[in-house]
């Protein structure tokens, strides 16, 4: 039987598990920054993705605040400003893919503790959470994702804010 040689342990290749929530789809390899429709995404889905490229290939943060939604009562320019400075922040890294996915099981559970809380004058969600949208940029030790949850409102989609924050 053959031995095979042991690498002395200075020469072994060590390589860094990533974690599921850190690693980054197929979808973010491809050099197209087109949305394109994805298994479980509707055209109004599509929609929102267009409108967030758009604005990120623009680096327009007040055209991506409008895709947030935002109730009436806390729809305030101080509230705007605020998310908008965020925006600017996110902006200014390289976006290689805007991907939609199921909310993570766990999530969701306490998603929805949150959104079904008593009394009545609980800070909710904006709307109901139904996905999870994820923003992957290049960074300088490999790629990181800023998470946002989406629902729908009359067919149309929208990134989720509670008080009118991003959560």
């Amino acid at each position: 039987m053959k031995k095979w040689p042991v690498r002395p342990r200075a020469l072994r290749v060590r390589r860094p598990i990533s974690p599921p929530w850190l690693t980054i789809p197929p979808s973010a390899d491809t050099s197209s920054n087109a949305p394109a429709l994805q298994h479980g995404e509707t055209k109004q889905i599509l929609e929102l993705k267009s409108k967030l490229w758009g604005a990120i290939r623009t680096r327009n943060a007040d055209a991506f605040v409008d895709c947030f939604f935002i109730e009436e009562h806390f729809n305030t320019p101080e509230i705007r400003e605020e998310n908008r400075n965020q925006v600017e922040i996110l902006l200014r890294g390289e976006t290689i893919d805007v991907e939609i996915r199921e909310i993570p099981a766990r999530e969701l559970v306490e998603i929805m503790k949150i959104q079904k809380a008593n009394p009545a004058s609980v800070v909710r969600y904006s709307l109901v959470p139904r996905m999870m949208l994820r923003i992957w940029q290049e960074a300088l030790n490999g790629r990181v994702g800023r998470s946002f949850v989406i629902g729908e409102q009359k067919g149309k989609w929208y990134i989720i804010t509670m008080a009118g924050h991003t959560t």
